[in-house]
């Protein structure tokens, strides 16, 4: 007897049988490579530079820059009558900095007037901030981008809104994009019309985007925004069809996600993030590729599409069992907003859940915003979790409303070791910033948090940070509320 009790003591502290690893309900294979290869396009060849054409070129582009009326009509007609073959000519003529500027002008213009794809790559190479340095060439290459019907080139475009500065350029790109129904310049033309550097600046881009939202069929350019960055219930939204071609080059970002260059990869996620919704679909598609860091990135995308990713919630669901996956798509699911999968998610909450995972399932739960969650985001605030953990979970909670508990652990994490310490600052800001509008009290610590660290005028050191938080998680203390 006293053997098989001990026989049962022992089998009850010994490890527990190690658990069937989870498999996706799903056949893994090379979706991206296949897909690029079904769409064959063919590569865009650029005609070959003709003497005879660089020296019409020279002589006509200078005539018509100086010339008016039929003259200039005639000129015009005379370079443009010649097609594509004469692109390395018009090419290498405005890219030639001794030639005057107002030439050059001309030359671009003349590339423009003629619709073909291979202008618009020609016209898309030069708006590029890391390789075209003047910024008249960026934004007049934008102007005449309008005047194209080729869509390939949008990647491209969509890319440069990240590391665009200059005001005409970013004017003339949210407009050309505007043209085939992509309104992801939207955000810069927001920003101009607030914050540009006078009034005639925030007058130019206010106009665009009245002119540019009633152009789309919509009232104002705030009900345009909403439309683009949510779901569009109504599909006012205009939608245009993508070309072959324009396909091919969102395949290709596609599968520039399993790049080592984190730079690639994320220029493609920012890319692909910003398209029009029908790249939704080849995102679904390329959930199943068989290359790990290509469907991982893809979740990401979709992730940072939000609302506009709805149709991707079952797949994303299904690769919740797939434990590389599992994390972005619990991320995901949430950030898109995929309800259906709040029960799947708090599950995964679970203390014998893998740890990522279970941060990835809180973070989902605040994108979700759920109030049938908050019970449970309170519990994993406990001090007996981890603290990656507790963190996300205030961050989940405070995403949703006020709350003391998640707010007093958030400003302990400003300065704990093994925080994020710069997520714990966002959040924070965050809610600050939401209830300042109903709240004096928030209010007034809005403005004693904006007020440290002021004197940092760039981007801050390591040393400044810390300072700045520090400083900050001083306006939590009870003596200061």
């Amino acid at each position: 007897m006293k053997r098989a009790l001990a026989l049962l003591v022992l089998a009850g502290c010994s490890d527990p049988a190690p658990q069937a690893p989870r498999v996706p309900p799903y056949e893994l294979r090379s979706v991206w490579a296949a897909e690029y290869a079904k769409l064959a396009v063919p590569p865009l060849q650029q005609p070959k530079a003709d003497p005879e054409l660089t020296a019409l070129v020279g002589g006509l582009v200078p005539t018509i820059a100086g010339s008016t009326g039929k003259a200039r009509e005639l000129a015009v007609r005379d370079i443009t009558g010649l097609g594509i073959q004469v692109l390395p000519a018009l090419s290498a003529f405005a890219d030639d900095a001794a030639q005057p500027e107002g030439q050059r002008l001309v030359a671009l213009d003349l590339i423009g007037a003629i619709d073909a794809p291979e202008c618009a790559e020609a016209l898309a190479q030069r708006i590029d901030i890391r390789t075209t340095r003047e910024a008249w060439v960026r934004a007049q290459s934008c102007y005449q981008l309008t005047r194209q019907s080729s869509d390939h080139w949008l990647p491209i475009g969509i890319q440069q809104l990240k590391y665009e500065s200059d005001s005409q350029t970013v004017l003339w790109l949210a407009a050309a994009l505007a043209k085939h129904a992509n309104f992801a310049g939207f955000d810069g033309l927001r920003v101009l019309a607030v914050e540009g550097r006078d009034d005639a600046l925030r007058a130019e881009a206010y106009g665009m985007l009245t002119r540019l939202a009633q152009e789309a069929g919509f009232a104002d350019a705030n009900q345009l925004y909403l439309a683009w960055y949510g779901q569009d219930p109504e599909r006012k939204l205009p939608h245009r069809a993508p070309s072959p071609r324009l396909r091919a080059a969102v395949w290709q970002r596609i599968g520039a996600l399993a790049d080592f260059n984190l730079r690639l990869v994320d220029d493609a996620r920012f890319a692909l993030s910003r398209s029009a919704d029908w790249v939704v679909e080849p995102l679904i598609a390329a959930l199943r590729e068989e290359q790990p860091f290509v469907r991982i990135h893809v979740a990401q995308t979709l992730e940072r599409l939000g609302p506009r990713a709805q149709p991707a919630c079952e797949a994303l669901r299904a690769a919740l069992v797939e434990p590389r996956m599992a994390p972005a798509s619990a991320v995901a699911l949430g950030a898109i907003g995929c309800g259906a999968a709040r029960a799947e998610l708090e599950q995964l909450t679970a203390a014998s859940v893998d740890p990522e995972l279970r941060s990835a399932a809180v973070a989902g739960l605040g994108h979700l915003g759920a109030p049938e969650s908050v019970p449970l985001l309170e519990r994993l605030l406990a001090p007996g979790e981890p603290l990656d953990l507790r963190q996300a979970a205030a961050q989940a909670l405070l995403a949703r409303a006020a709350h003391p508990g998640a707010t007093a652990l958030l400003a302990e994490c400003l300065t704990a070791l093994g925080a994020d310490a710069g997520a714990a600052e966002s959040a924070l800001e965050a809610a600050l910033t939401r209830d300042a509008a109903a709240d004096e009290a928030a209010k007034a610590r809005l403005e004693a948090w904006q007020a440290c660290g002021k004197e940092i005028v760039d981007t801050p050191t390591v040393e400044q940070a810390a300072v700045r938080r520090k400083a900050r998680q001083a306006l939590f203390a009870p003596a200061a509320k």
